[in-house]
This record gives structure tokens, sequence and C-alpha cells, in this order.
């Protein structure tokens, strides 16, 4: 209920929620762009570390880092209900009241200084005593627009937005920094020296650490192929160098097809 020359402070909270509710949607897109660029840096950092080994660097990160990001992604999830600042949908936390009622109280007198200079601007009316007064004193200028003396007593709407502005501001300033802080800097960017460290190596069985090591079956093929390249070569730099020393010793000589054909006759 609403008494003349009053208002009720659940409008202004009505007010801010609804110029809230996209505060979430917005935090949540935020966070998974965060997410999106560690995970590419975490990436990019252990395809390095693999030199372009992509089934090592598959394996090391579908046991490590995809875990992590996934965690990481589920946690912010749940703090982003605790610092959107509807609890229920219905209730309001307020941050900070004795700054909050000190801010509104400015804008009072914000307002009230400027009628009193709109009315100097009017010639023909003349200007209270208690109007030129709330140009030197804030308290006094509170007490004015609390009031409402004179031409400033009209519609509540200023003191709903006032208080409705101060509260939105106060209130998204310590919501993006809850975000930031509290969020991704201490939940996700604190923690990625943890994603691949030698205590996690070190706690695996012998099966996952063979199987995160294990050539892959092409990997092997090509190895093999290029040791046998390598020892043919190695035969055929033998063969030059011997022949580059005079020896010719079993050095396989081609048959010369003519002296095969005397031997015959």
């Amino acid at each position: 209920m609403e008494l003349p020359g009053s208002f009720h402070q659940g409008l202004s909270l009505k007010i801010f929620k609804d110029e809230a509710q996209p505060w979430e949607s917005l935090a949540r897109v935020y966070i998974n762009q965060t997410i999106q660029v560690v995970e590419t840096l975490i990436r990019d950092i252990l395809q390095y570390a693999t030199d372009n080994d992509k089934l090592l660097f598959e394996r090391i990160n579908a046991m490590f880092i995809a875990p992590f990001i996934e965690d990481k992604r589920k946690v912010l999830a749940e703090k982003v209900k605790e610092f959107v600042p509807l609890d229920n949908q219905h209730s309001f936390a307020i941050a900070l009241e004795d700054d909050f009622e000190e801010k509104v109280k400015s804008r009072g007198f914000e307002r009230v200084r400027t009628q009193v200079q709109l009315f100097k601007q009017i010639e023909a009316e003349a200007m209270s005593e208690g109007l030129s007064k709330a140009l030197m004193d804030q308290h006094y200028a509170q007490a004015v627009a609390n009031a409402h003396q004179g031409t400033i007593r009209g519609s509540e709407i200023p003191h709903v937005i006032e208080n409705m502005v101060e509260y939105y501001e106060m209130t998204l300033n310590t919501f993006v920094t809850n975000i930031i802080t509290l969020g991704v800097e201490n939940q996700l960017m604190v923690k990625i020296p943890e994603v691949f460290t030698m205590d996690g190596i070190f706690g695996l069985d012998d099966q996952t650490v063979k199987w995160i090591g294990e050539e892959a079956i092409d990997t092997r093929q090509k190895r093999v192929t290029l040791h046998e390249e390598l020892q043919q070569l190695k035969r055929g730099i033998d063969i030059c160098e011997r022949w580059q020393t005079g020896s010719t010793t079993d050095i396989p000589v081609r048959p010369n097809s003519n002296s095969t054909a005397e031997k015959k006759e």
C-alpha cells in the first residue's frame, strides 16, 4: 500500500528485476568464451610439446585436458547461479546498504539543485529561502526532496528511478566483480597449471602410461620402412667407399654377356 507523498521500495526492485534479467545469460556467454580461449591455449601448448604427434596429443587431451575443461565448466555454471542477484526470482541482496543510501541521497540532491537552477531562470517566480539553501547544503536538499516542498512536490517517479538506478549500478558492479574474480580467476585461471603435472602422471597406472605413450600402427610401419631404407643407403655408401679405395673384394660384378657366350663355345 502506498500513501500520498510516499512510494513503495518494491516498485524500484520490480523495475530492477526486469532490467537484471539478462545478467545470467550474459555472464554465461562471457564464461563460455573464456573457457574456449583457455582450452585453445592449452591445446596449442600441448600440440607444440608433442611435436605434432596426433595420437599422443589426442590421448593426453582425452586423459587430462578434456576432463579439466568439463569440470571447470560445471563449477562455473554453478557459480553463476550464486552470483546472480535474483534469489528464487523474488528476493534481492542488498550490498553496501549505507553506501547505497548515501548515493541515493546524492541523486536527490542533484535533482533538487537542477530544479532550483531552472527556477532561477524564471524571473517572474520568486525562489524560496529553502530552495536557495538547497544549493549550499546537501542534507537540507535531501530534506527538501523528501518533503516535496513548493513546486518540487509532485510525482514519485524520480524517487523510484533514483533508487533503482543506484541499486542497479552497485549490484551490477558487485556481480561483474564476482564473476571475474571469484568465478573465472579463482575457479579457472589459477587452476590451469594443474592440468598436466608430474603428480598426475605418477598417479597413473602402468597400463594407462603405456596406452598414452604407445606408438600408432602407421607410425610404427613408417619407422620400420625408414629403418630398412636407411640400411640400404648405408650398404650403398659402403660399396662406393670401397670402390673408391680400390678394394673390390666381395663387390658383386655383373657378368659380361660376350664372355659368357665364348665359354659356351
